[in-house]
């Protein structure tokens, strides 16, 4: 389904908690990074237009799987008659829950890296990408009225692919990069027992980075698995 001429899809989601107060779900499959996607889809206006509603939230699951073509966006949009002045990002503790719950069950690489976190370290790294979507994604209007995207080269997400010794490249600066070398770590996940999903900062270019690594790779001590 096109949401004028834009390839984002409603993902099915009956949760009371969001369907009875007029909210509605989508996903929207990116060629590139999130920060790099046309503005319009993302602007109150094209909302109000297309489909009588306020976009209400965005979170950007990052393409760090090689089969990912970019990153996987996911926006809450809420029904005209339903809104009562909420501003952007303001759902309640259950609807948040029932969003995450229809995340998780969406079939995409981006999705996959998600679901062996532990429940609190997942909630964590939803709060991060709220924010990275609200402060690098989402469009602000200017003085005269213009959309532009606050971006700087520090301050944006990009996944870096490492190989199997735990080296990879920052895309930005193209500096060689491994933990503890030339990436300064923010904060790292347990994915998995081979697995460690870890946010960080390149030290030449400063731009933050987000990429996968074994833990073999890291002097990073995180708790067994569960079964």
């Amino acid at each position: 389904m096109l949401i004028g001429g834009y390839p984002i899809t409603r993902v099915k989601c009956k949760a009371s908690s969001l369907a009875d107060y007029g909210y509605k779900v989508w996903y929207w499959q990116l060629e590139g990074a999130a920060y790099d996607c046309p503005l319009e889809p993302l602007t109150q206006e094209f909302w109000q237009a297309k489909q009588d509603a306020r976009l209400a939230y965005g979170i950007p699951l990052l393409g760090l799987d090689a089969r990912a073509p970019g990153d996987l966006l996911i926006l809450a949009t809420q029904d005209l008659y339903a809104t009562l002045d909420q501003d952007f990002g303001h759902l309640t503790i259950p609807q948040f829950l029932s969003l995450h719950r229809a995340i998780l069950r969406l079939d995409f690489p981006q999705v996959d890296t998600l679901r062996p976190l532990h429940f609190e370290d997942r909630l964590d790294l939803f709060k991060e990408l709220e924010t990275a979507f609200e402060e690098l994604v989402l469009p602000r209007k200017n003085e005269a009225g213009e959309y532009y995207r606050r971006l700087h080269k520090f301050e944006a997400f990009d996944p870096a692919q490492a190989d199997n010794l735990g080296v990879g490249f920052c895309p930005r600066c193209k500096q060689r990069i491994a933990f503890g070398k030339a990436l300064d770590v923010m904060k790292a996940y347990r994915m998995d027992p081979e697995t460690v999903f870890v946010f960080g900062t390149s030290s030449q270019c400063r731009n933050v980075v987000a990429t996968a690594i074994n833990p073999h790779f890291t002097n990073l001590w995180f708790p067994a698995m569960q079964p």
